[in-house]
C-alpha cells in the first residue's frame, strides 16, 4: 500500500483548542449506569419489583450486566418521536379535568408537536419548505406552553399538586424546544453526510467541520433540554395529577428517562465517530474478512483483508488483499502454536485469531501485519460472512460483473467459495472476484441511502460477535468496550461459573457450515454447597446427497456445471475435523470423560484470559453425530450465609451460528429457592429428592444464568 501523498494528508485546519468535545454532564441528574456483578446479595438487585427479603430487612436479588450497545433503531428518528411522545403525555397531564381551558390548549400543543416530528421523521427529503413548516409548528407549540404556562397562578388551588404544574409546563416547553433543535441537527447534517467516504481529489471542503459545528450547536443545547426536562418529571410525584392519569405520568417518566439516556450516549459517541472519520488526523484501517464456515477461535479463517485510509470524512484508500500474498513474501518462520501445528509449521497472519477474545486476535493480526511488511494500522474491523449475508439482506441481491445472476444473501457464501476454490480466474489470482464485489456492494449500499439500518446492523453483528472493532487509541478502544463493540472476554470472578466452547478448524474445508452444536451444561448443587458441572456436546454433521444436490443446482444456475469432487469437499462434502476447547474457571477437577479417552483430554490454561480449559478434538463425518461428555467439579462452593448466589457466564464463540444451548440446574430439596434469572423460560419440576431448573436458547449472544439460594 503507498503511503498517502502530503496533499492528501493536508487538512483544513481547526481553530486552535477547537476539537470535538463530549458534553458536561457532570452536574446534571442522569440514569446512573449499570455496575459489573459484585458478590454482595445486598448490591444486586432482581428486574421488577423488589420482593421480600427471607431474612426481613434488605432486599435481594439479581441484575443482569450487559454492555452499552448502539442503539438499533434510527437515531434521529427515535429521538424526535420520543421527544414527541413527552409532548404528548406531559400535555395529557397538563391540568386534566382541573381546568377545561387546558384541554383545547393542550389538544392544540399536541397537534403542532406531533405534526412538526412527522413532518421530518416521514418526508422523503429535507427540502426548505418542509423546514420552514415544522419551524413553525414547533413554534407554535412553545407559544401555546408558554400561554399554558402564564395561567399557573390563576389555577394554583394551594395544594402541592397544583404548585409542581409550572415545573411540568417548563419541562414540557423543553421538550418541545429540543425536538426543534434535533430536527435542526438532522438537517445540518444531510449535506455534508451526501459526500461522507466517497473519493474526492484535494483540494476539498472539510467534512468534518460543519459536522462537528452543528453537533455543538443544536444537539448539545437540546441534550441539556432533555436532561433539564427529564429532572423535573422524574422528582414530579404522581400525586400531581388526577389518578386516571397518574398511569400517563409514570409512563412520561419512563419514556424521557430512556431518551435521556439515549442522548447522552450519542453525546459520548458522535466525536468520536467523528475521530474515527479522521476529523483531526487520517485514519488506517485493517478489515479481516473470515469465513465463518472454517471457524477459528476469533472468528473464522482469515483469507482475504481490506486496506482502508479515511481523512476528514473522505474514503482516500480503499484496497482488497489475498491474505495468501502477505503470508507467501515473508521468510521468516515462526513456528506456530501446538493446536494449529497440524494445519501449517509456520505461523502467519492468516492463523493470526487464536483467542476468542476479539480484541486480542485483531491485535496479534495487526502484528503480523507489519511484521510481514504490510503498513500500520490504527483500527481494526473484524468481519464475517454472516455480517456480509446480513448486509446483503439488507440492500437486495447484488450484480457483479461475470455472474450470470445477481448474488442473493443466502447464496453468496457457496457461488463465491466455489468461484475461488475452483481457481476460475486463474490459481495465481483465484480471489479477482472480489474486486468485483466489494465495489458492487459498496455502490449498492451508498444508493440505497441504508446509513442508518446499517448502524443497526452493526450493532446486532456486534452483539452476536460476527463483527468487532479494535483500536490501537485507548479511548476509543475503551469507547468500543463500553459500547460493547470489542468483542473482550472479562472472566468472571472466581467463584462464579464460566463456560465456553471454542472450536478450530483443522480439516482445510467448509464443513462448519453443515454442523450444527448442541451444549447441555448441568450443575448439581448439593446440601454442602459444593458444585458439580456435566458438559454435554452434541456435534452434528448435516452434509447428505441432499445437501449436494442443492449445491450442484445452485452453482448451476450461475452456469457452473461441472463441479469437481475435490471442491466440493472442500465446499461442505468433507470430514468435520475440529480442535475444541471448553473454557471453565481456574482450578477446576475433571471427574470423567465419556466418548473419548481421558488421555485425549488435556487441561490447559489461557494466561490472556486468566481461564482453564479442557482441550481435545472431535472428528465428525458427514452424517454423523459424535456425542462427548465431561464432568468436573469446581473449585468454589455456595455459603448459604444466609443465602448464595450461583452464576454461570456463557460466551459465545466468535463467528459460531448454530450452537443451541441448555442449562440445567439440579438442587436438593432441602434448600430453598428465592429466585431464578432469566425469570422468562425456565422450566421447573421435581424429581426423587431433588428440583429442577432448566433453561434452552439458541447461543447467539453471551448469556447469564443465575439462581439465589439458601438453607
Amino acid at each position: 500500500m503507498k503511503a498517502a501523498s502530503s496533499d492528501q494528508n493536508q487538512k483544513k485546519k481547526r481553530p486552535q483548542g477547537h476539537t470535538a468535545s463530549v458534553l458536561d454532564l457532570s452536574n446534571l441528574s442522569s440514569p446512573a449506569p449499570k455496575k459489573a456483578h459484585k458478590k454482595i446479595l445486598n448490591d444486586i438487585q432482581w428486574p421488577g419489583s423488589p420482593h421480600s427479603n427471607p431474612e426481613g430487612s434488605s432486599h435481594y436479588g439479581y441484575q443482569e450486566y450487559t454492555p452499552a450497545q448502539f442503539p438499533v433503531a434510527n437515531r434521529f428518528t427515535e429521538m424526535m418521536r420520543m421527544s414527541a411522545l413527552g409532548i404528548l403525555v406531559v400535555m395529557v397531564l397538563n391540568f386534566g379535568s382541573v381546568y377545561s381551558q387546558g384541554k383545547s390548549l393542550r389538544h392544540d400543543v399536541v397537534a403542532a408537536s406531533s405534526e412538526g416530528v412527522e413532518s421530518i421523521t416521514q418526508s422523503d427529503s429535507l427540502n426548505g419548505t418542509v423546514l420552514t413548516n415544522a419551524a413553525l409548528q414547533f413554534e407554535e407549540a412553545e407559544q401555546s406552553l408558554w400561554f399554558l404556562q402564564s395561567q399557573g397562578t390563576a389555577l394554583k388551588q394551594g395544594t402541592p399538586s397544583v404548585e409542581s404544574i409550572p415545573e411540568l409546563l417548563r419541562a414540557a416547553q423543553d421538550l418541545s424546544s429540543a425536538a426543534a433543535g434535533f430536527m435542526e441537527f438532522a438537517v445540518a447534517l444531510k449535506n455534508p453526510a451526501q459526500p461522507l467516504l466517497s473519493r474526492q481529489p484535494v483540494p476539498r471542503p472539510s467534512l468534518t467541520t460543519p459536522l462537528l459545528t452543528s453537533f455543538e450547536k443544536h444537539f448539545q443545547p437540546a441534550v441539556l433540554k432533555v436532561i433539564s426536562a427529564n429532572r423535573v418529571l422524574q422528582t414530579a410525584p404522581l400525586s400531581v395529577v388526577p389518578s386516571t392519569l397518574q398511569p400517563e405520568l409514570s409512563r412520561a417518566k419512563e419514556e424521557i428517562a430512556q431518551l435521556s439516556e439515549l442522548l447522552i450516549l450519542f453525546n459520548e459517541a458522535f466525536p468520536v465517530m467523528l475521530q474515527l472519520l479522521g476529523s483531526e488526523h487520517p485514519q488506517h484501517y485493517l478489515v479481516l474478512l473470515e469465513n465463518n464456515n472454517e471457524l477459528r477461535p476469533g472468528g473464522g479463517f482469515i483469507g482475504s483483508y481490506l486496506l482502508i485510509d479515511l481523512n476528514d470524512g473522505y474514503l482516500d484508500e480503499l484496497s482488497f488483499h489475498d491474505v495468501y500474498d502477505v503470508d507467501g513474501r515473508f521468510s521468516e518462520i515462526i513456528p506456530p502454536p501446538e493446536e494449529i501445528a497440524t494445519l501449517t509449521d509456520r505461523w502467519g497472519l492468516r492463523d493470526s485469531n487464536l483467542s476468542p477474545d476479539m480484541s486480542l486476535s485483531a491485535q496479534k493480526a495487526q502484528w503480523f501485519l507489519e511484521k510481514e511488511g504490510g503498513p500500520s494500522t490504527d483500527h481494526v474491523i473484524t468481519v464475517d460472512l454472516e455480517t456480509v449475508r446480513q448486509l446483503l439482506a439488507m440492500i437486495g441481491p447484488v450484480a457483479v460483473e461475470g455472474l450470470q445472476k445477481p448474488l442473493e444473501a443466502d447464496q453468496f457464501e457457496t457461488v463465491l467459495s466455489y468461484i475461488v476454490e475452483s481457481k476460475l480466474s486463474g490459481a495465481e489470482s483465484p480471489k479477482t472476484i472480489f474486486n468485483s464485489f466489494i465495489p458492487a456492494v459498496e455502490a449498492q449500499l451508498r444508493e440505497g441511502g441504508e446509513g442508518f439500518p446499517l448502524v443497526g446492523l452493526i450493532s446486532e453483528m456486534a452483539r452476536q460477535k460476527h463483527l468487532a472493532l479494535y483500536s490501537k487509541q485507548e479511548d476509543i478502544q475503551a469507547f468500543f468496550e463500553r459500547w460493547g463493540m470489542a468483542g473482550k472476554i472479562v472472566a468472571p470472578p472466581a467463584n462464579e461459573d464460566v463456560l465456553m466452547v471454542v472450536s478450530t478448524s483443522l480439516g482445510g474445508n467448509k464443513s462448519d457450515a453443515y454442523l450444527s452444536q448442541r451444549v447441555d451444561h448441568h450443575t448439581v448443587l448439593t446440601q454442602s454447597g459444593a458444585l458439580l458441572d456435566t458438559l454435554t456436546l452434541t456435534r452434528q454433521n448435516n452434509w447428505s446427497e441432499t445437501e449436494k444436490e442443492k449445491v450442484r443446482e445452485l452453482l448451476g444456475s450461475y452456469g457452473f456445471k461441472a463441479i469437481d469432487e475435490e471442491v466440493m469437499t472442500i465446499l461442505g462434502a468433507g470430514t468435520n475435523v475440529a480442535g475444541l476447547r471448553v473454557y471453565v474457571p481456574q482450578g477446576v477437577s475433571l471427574q470423567d470423560v465419556q466418548g473419548l479417552s481421558g488421555t485425549e483430554v488435556t487441561v490447559r490454561h489461557d494466561e490472556a484470559l486468566g481461564l482453564d480449559y479442557f482441550y481435545f478434538k472431535s472428528i465428525v463425518a458427514p452424517g454423523e453425530q459424535q456425542k462427548i461428555t465431561l464432568t468436573y467439579e469446581l473449585p468454589f462452593a455456595l455459603s448459604f450465609q444466609p443465602l448464595d448466589e450461583y452464576r454461570l457466564q456463557v460466551f459465545k464463540q466468535p463467528g459460531d451460528r448454530s450452537t443451541t444451548f441448555t442449562k440445567t440446574t439440579s438442587v436438593a430439596n432441602t434448600l430453598n429457592h428465592y429466585r431464578s434469572f432469566p425469570e422468562e423460560g425456565v422450566e421447573e419440576w421435581n424429581e426423587g429428592n431433588q428440583q429442577h431448573y432448566t433453561w434452552s436458547m439458541p447461543l447467539t449472544q453471551d448469556i447469564t444464568v443465575a439462581q439465589l439460594w439458601g438453607k
